[in-house]
């Protein structure tokens, strides 16, 4: 079953790419606008009862990102905090269940609309739709998205680190085997490169998604710990991958 688990997210996580118990801060701007902006309207309340809870729960996340205040200007500090206000909304709207919310926010945090992909030995081009979001509801939300994650992220961000970390982290907290989470970590950066989806196989994908992993660890160790705390203690992420 584990097995099972760890393929399904890493094909998924494909396609997209790349047990704490926690309430949202209300006395904050990101604690009480996604709330108020969600609460409204038939659609999110027929949805949670029609479609499987996480399909439901990534909806409703990617809409409380997209509610957030914009970041502008960036900092890596205020990026590092909007990731643990994202996280912290997660577990709340997955009432504690923090595997579930880990799962949902893989796919919350995709930061593609659409993507280009190539068929194996075919050499042919598809366009492989990834949200059902507005072009309005995408743009908002990857404003708001983090990407100033890394000491070296680019000035096109590393918001696609994201799927990564939260990934990996689902997959050690499901799996509980360290060393079948960093295979699937490898296999997702072969598929990568196999269908083409970011031209290269990414070094920094394979540190963020270590870092996922010990996320999810300290996790199961019943840690307090925000996903803040793993990507500040990386100082040189070449250092950290060898």
């Amino acid at each position: 079953m584990r097995v099972r688990h760890g393929i399904l997210l890493a094909g998924a996580l494909l396609l997209g790419t790349g047990v704490a118990h926690a309430q949202p801060e209300y006395g904050s701007a990101e604690g009480r606008s996604p709330a108020r902006a969600r609460s409204d309207g038939i659609w999110p309340a027929l949805r949670r009862t029609i479609l499987p809870r996480e399909l439901s729960l990534v909806y409703d996340l990617r809409g409380d990102i997209a509610a957030l205040p914009r970041l502008q200007p960036r900092s890596r500090e205020g990026d590092l905090d909007r990731l643990d206000a994202i996280y912290r909304r997660a577990v709340y709207r997955a009432e504690g269940d923090a595997a579930l919310a880990l799962f949902a926010l893989g796919f919350a945090t995709l930061p593609y609309h659409t993507f280009p992909a190539r068929i194996p030995l075919l050499d042919f081009g598809v366009i492989v739709p990834v949200s059902t979001e507005s072009s309005e509801a995408f743009t908002r939300r990857m404003e708001a998205l983090p990407g100033l994650l890394l000491p070296d992220s680019p000035p096109q961000l590393d918001r696609d680190k994201l799927p990564h970390f939260f990934g990996s982290a689902w997959l050690q907290v499901t799996m509980r085997d360290e060393e079948l989470t960093a295979l699937a970590g490898e296999l997702l950066e072969i598929g990568e490169e196999v269908f083409k989806l970011e031209g290269f196989r990414d070094e920094r994908d394979l540190v963020v998604n270590r870092l996922g992993a010990r996320f999810g660890l300290a996790l199961q160790r019943h840690r307090r710990v925000m996903p803040s705390d793993l990507f500040r203690s990386v100082r040189d992420t070449i250092t950290l991958h060898q």
